[in-house]
């Protein structure tokens, strides 16, 4: 029996500078506002419940290693193929996604909506969420699967000879374009027995609310977890700055731009507690608890310039999470994507993730002489002090909706 391969990749790419819809299946009325506001809500708390197990996974399975992940990007990526799956392969892949009761037109609506908004809305910083589809013709592929790719997933779809040499460029042309450059080439070669590509592309730039201010930063150590110390360009701020505290850690909230919608999360586990405990134990629950608790104290934050570059492969850590049949040749069923051929099954051979994050100084010209008033008055009684001298967990999140764009564990910030 010949086997198809479906490759589903998904791309996210970050420079910082800078209840059930019931909705039936082929039922082609809107929902009301309310049902897609709860759908919505349901698709978020999905991608983060799946983005958090993702991540346990992933640092348990390399300690005292960095993990950077975008659970949107991946979550959408998986949701596309999930779109074309049937029988214990779709229901497999629903629980590992987190999906519930959520129906699948429930789920392809919500996620047009936030797709919509996340391109035309005022976020205070630049998020761009890009998906694309690429079919071989070898394969009949069913109209209704690439409408609904069209339509609800705003993909680019287009036939491809993965067997062509050259191939690989026309989809590296494309992330290349969706990332900024910032990923000129991401396949060396394609694979010719591949017959759908599937993916997505996250890019994000944003400018801090109150950038730091660069003639501060200065040469600090940054403790390694193999008890190696490096001198790491370390940037301060001081002033008012959300907050929060336990026992376990100490965080650390800083928005973007004037909106303030879009924050990143900066978790430092305490001097006797490992990273590596604290993204054992990170659950969804916790992390809805804490993001609650944030709030406004006089502080001094010292936290180093990052610029990391993460690259997994994730068959094996969602075949773990319960997804097997998708991968598995011999019982994999996307029959909701192509018409039947004899000697023929689809599966997904592999899921690759690619992520970069880069943090610095940056800001406007106008919000950086906010900085020259840093030392002009006496100074105050601080009331908290963030040192980011060792590893911590970081975390990209829309305020509005409460999902989480990227996270991930910072072992050694210039790795």
């Amino acid at each position: 029996m010949r086997i198809a391969r479906l490759h589903v990749l998904t791309c996210a790419l970050v420079l910082l500078s800078v209840a059930a819809l019931a909705v039936g299946c082929g039922e082609k009325s809107e929902p009301s506002p309310k049902q897609l506001e709860a759908a919505m809500g349901d698709v978020i708390a999905a991608q983060n419940r799946f983005g958090l197990d993702l991540y346990r996974r992933l640092a348990a399975s390399t300690p005292d290693e960095t993990v950077f992940i975008s659970p949107l990007s991946i979550h959408v990526a998986l949701t596309m193929a999930y779109n074309g799956a049937a029988g214990i392969t779709a229901e497999e892949m629903g629980q590992v996604l987190q999906l519930g009761d959520l129906s699948r037109d429930g789920l392809n609506t919500a996620v047009r909506e936030l797709l919509e908004r996340y391109g035309a809305e005022d976020l205070g910083a630049r998020l761009n969420v890009a998906n694309a589809l690429w079919y071989s013709q070898e394969l009949t592929f069913y109209q209704e699967y690439i409408e609904r790719m069209e339509e609800f997933y705003l993909a680019t779809v287009s036939p491809l000879s993965f067997k062509s040499p050259g191939s690989e460029t026309i989809v590296n042309d494309w992330v290349s374009r969706q990332t900024e450059g910032l990923i000129p080439v991401l396949f060396d070669s394609l694979d010719p027995e591949t017959v759908m590509l599937i993916v997505n592309a996250v890019y994000f730039k944003g400018e801090w609310s109150e950038p730091f201010d660069p003639a501060i930063t200065q040469p600090r150590p940054f403790h390694l977890p193999t008890g190696d110390v490096k001198q790491v360009p370390m940037m301060y701020k001081s002033g008012q700055v959300d907050y929060y505290q336990a026992e376990e850690f100490q965080a650390i909230r800083l928005p973007y731009g004037d909106e303030k919608r879009l924050a990143m999360y900066i978790f430092l586990p305490a001097e006797d507690r490992s990273l590596n405990e604290f993204a054992a134990s990170l659950t969804y629950e916790d992390w809805q608890t804490w993001t609650a608790g944030f709030r406004s104290r006089l502080g001094q934050v010292w936290l180093p310039r990052v610029e990391i570059s993460y690259k997994t492969r994730l068959a094996a850590t969602l075949q773990a999470l319960g997804m097997a049949a998708a991968f598995d040749p011999g019982r994999a069923d996307f029959g909701e994507i192509h018409e039947p051929a004899p000697g023929q099954n689809v599966y997904i051979s592999d899921v690759t993730h690619q992520a970069v994050l880069k943090v610095d100084e940056e800001g406007t010209e106008a919000a950086a002489a906010t900085s020259v008033d840093f030392a002009v008055t006496s100074l105050p009684a601080y009331e908290f002090e963030f040192v980011a001298d060792r590893p911590f967990f970081v975390a990209i999140r829309d305020e509005e909706t409460g999902a989480v764009l990227f996270l991930g564990s910072v072992f050694d910030p210039a790795a």
